[in-house]
């Protein structure tokens, strides 16, 4: 099963639940994965979308909602943040399984290895080595982070 055929699945679950809260954010999720396809169809891509382009929308909206409750907080508003947070925990679960922080480690030191970074200018061809690894399972924000911190910059 899809991870689209999945959120339609939970969608239905959701209504019949009556989960008001949760039912929206599935929904919206749904809606950006349905004008994904169509921004595809005006690009002469028919079809629906991969899962790996399904998986890319999941973590645009992580990210957004991480990006929101930040503003939230800085700005003493912390019943805003935590519904953008509580959003992001049902976003998550039709992602894979996040990566441990060791499982993590090691896969950035074997790139960094493998490439022979040495240099900040470096850090897009480590990116690059184990985006492929990661997608959709760490946050990018703490692989940049680990990324540094293992090349000493």
């Amino acid at each position: 099963m899809t991870i689209k055929e999945q959120l339609n699945e939970k969608i239905k679950e959701s209504m019949k639940a009556g989960t008001s809260e949760r039912t929206g954010v599935l929904r919206m999720i749904m809606t950006a994965i349905k004008n994904r396809e169509i921004e595809n169809r005006g690009k002469g891509i028919e079809g629906e979308i991969s899962e790996e382009d399904v998986i890319d929308i999941f973590m645009k909206e992580v990210k957004r909602r991480n990006e929101s409750a930040e503003m939230y907080v800085t700005n003493g508003r912390q019943e805003l943040a935590d519904a953008e947070l509580s959003e992001i925990v049902i976003i998550k679960e039709f992602l894979p399984e996040e990566l441990s922080a060791e499982e993590l480690e090691a896969i950035i030191v074997a790139a960094i290895a493998k490439t022979e970074a040495k240099e900040m200018k470096d850090m897009g061809k480590v990116m690059a080595e184990i985006n492929p690894q990661i997608k959709g399972r760490a946050d990018s924000r703490t692989v940049s982070e680990v990324i540094k911190q293992k090349m000493g910059l």
